[in-house]
């Protein structure tokens, strides 16, 4: 037991340095209700992970640990207009402030 103290306290120090190195994106939508979707960019074994839904003065907010992302919106159905996926969002995150995206139904 005693050999594994050192193995679990590196784990320990890594999970915190690596929390603290997260950026945190900010998402908003015209109009608002949109679903909130986004991946690491560069590696195809990144995977979409759901984010959130904007809600109206509400953006959807969210902490990713890569150096690039992409990220989409997905509106609903609604008022007569079918679904509509929005073009996918490439942000370059490493030397550059927390993004701010804003995605507009067209």
């Amino acid at each position: 037991m005693k050999k594994n103290i050192p193995f679990l306290a590196a784990a320990a120090a890594a999970i915190i340095a690596l929390s603290g190195c997260m950026t945190p994106v900010t998402v908003t939508t015209d109009p608002p209700g949109a679903t909130v979707y986004s991946r690491g960019a560069g590696r195809s074994a990144y995977r979409w992970q759901y984010r959130g839904s904007t809600k109206d003065g509400d953006p959807v907010i969210f902490k990713v640990p890569y150096n690039a992302i992409k990220t989409m919106v997905v509106w609903p159905a609604s008022d007569g207009k079918p679904a509509m996926q929005s073009e996918e969002a490439y942000t370059k995150l490493i030397f550059n402030d927390p993004p701010v995206l804003h995605f507009v139904r067209k």
